[in-house]
């Protein structure tokens, strides 16, 4: 009963009075019947017996009442002892948690207590390590400059040995450079004195072979004067003339005054020609001696076409024609003479070659023409 709640109890002793009540009920019917079927003295005994009855009831009532006031009684005081115990429990409760709850506190305490001794022991051997660790920095920060003080002092002692192998090499170098400019300084004024000399000698050859050749001019002349010997006046003067040359000086740039003018070309490597009028025009490469030879003989009547051809011993020989075209006005002729052929060249293009019958030595082109010998 001790479980059941309040609510409980009291429908538990609503039940027991209303059982209680009923049963005197039924009493009371057995005793109605019992004295309905006793006729006898029914009269008589009935005060008796409503007297004892009543005495019964009030006694029953009595009974209940004390029943129902110890019950009563038993109820508050275990509804009191309930409620001790409940406040007693409760106190318990209330200190248990209290208890827990300090202990809680203490163990939070200790823990944070812990928790910042362990994070001040962490900070401290953050602090110690970031300490060592600086230390170890600036240890070898001061090691690193160490190592390059010691790295720049050998690199500046191998620079300078460097150097030093550099101004030994260079002035051995410049040495060398100077002895071997010395000995082509020696060896070209060798070859320019050979030169010298050579040029000299070959001027001397030349000197002597243009006397020599002026020597057979005049005999030529004195042997055509002889053989025309009935020509007098001014058809001696033009005869005379014809076979004449005008000397000349190798690189100079000439322009011819006259059509019968002939230039000693004797020795010349290449000859350029400025044709003056490129419609109509003549070349002729002449070897004069005792006898006069045409032996490279170029001639244009206009049209784009030119003949070659040449006169040796009173013959002309085989034609050719060649034609060709200008983009302008101007036509330059280069005539270079090798071993055993004559390389024509036309504004400044390869033309012609044609083979070389012998050196010539005489000049001719028309009136006007810009020549250059070389």
């Amino acid at each position: 009963m001790e479980n059941l709640t309040r609510q409980q109890r009291k429908n538990l002793r609503k039940q027991q009075l209303r059982e209680r009540q009923i049963q005197l009920k039924k009493e009371k019917l057995k005793k109605q019947d019992i004295d309905v079927d006793v006729n006898v003295d029914v009269d008589v005994n009935v005060d008796i017996e409503e007297r004892i009855s009543k005495e019964e009831t009030e006694r029953l009532a009595r009974e209940e009442s004390e029943r129902l006031a110890e019950e009563l009684s038993e109820r508050l005081a275990r509804e009191e002892t309930e409620r001790l115990a409940r406040e007693k429990t409760e106190r318990k409760t209330r200190e248990e948690a209290e208890r827990l709850a300090r202990e809680e506190a203490e163990r939070f305490a200790r823990e944070e207590a812990a928790r910042l001794a362990r994070e001040e022991a962490a900070q401290a051997e953050r602090q110690e390590r970031l300490a060592r660790e600086e230390t170890e920095r600036i240890l070898n920060e001061e090691k690193e400059r160490e190592e390059e003080k010691e790295r720049e002092k050998e690199k500046l002692i191998k620079d300078e040995a460097e150097r030093v192998l550099r101004v030994e090499a260079d002035r051995l170098s410049r040495e060398q450079e100077e002895k071997r400019l010395r000995e082509e300084m020696e060896i070209k004024e060798k070859f320019l004195q050979e030169k010298r000399e050579r040029e000299q000698k070959e001027q001397q050859i030349l000197e002597e072979k243009e006397i020599n050749n002026r020597q057979i001019q005049k005999n030529i002349i004195k042997k055509n004067l002889i053989n025309k010997s009935e020509i007098d006046g001014k058809k001696l003067y033009q005869y005379t003339k014809k076979i004449l040359l005008q000397n000349i000086k190798f690189g100079e740039n000439i322009i011819v005054s006259e059509k019968n003018n002939r230039y000693d070309i004797t020795g010349y490597n290449k000859i350029t020609i400025k044709i003056s009028t490129p419609n109509k025009y003549r070349i002729s490469l002449i070897k004069q001696e005792e006898q006069i030879d045409d032996v490279f003989h170029l001639s244009s009547r206009g049209g784009g076409s030119i003949i070659h051809n040449t006169h040796v011993d009173n013959i002309w020989g085989r034609e050719t024609k060649k034609t060709y075209s200008l983009k302008s006005n101007t036509l330059i002729y280069e005539i270079n003479t090798i071993k055993h052929n004559y390389v024509v060249n036309m504004n400044g293009r390869h033309f012609m070659t044609v083979p070389k019958i012998c050196d010539a030595n005489v000049l001719l082109v028309n009136a006007g023409d810009e020549i250059t010998i070389n």
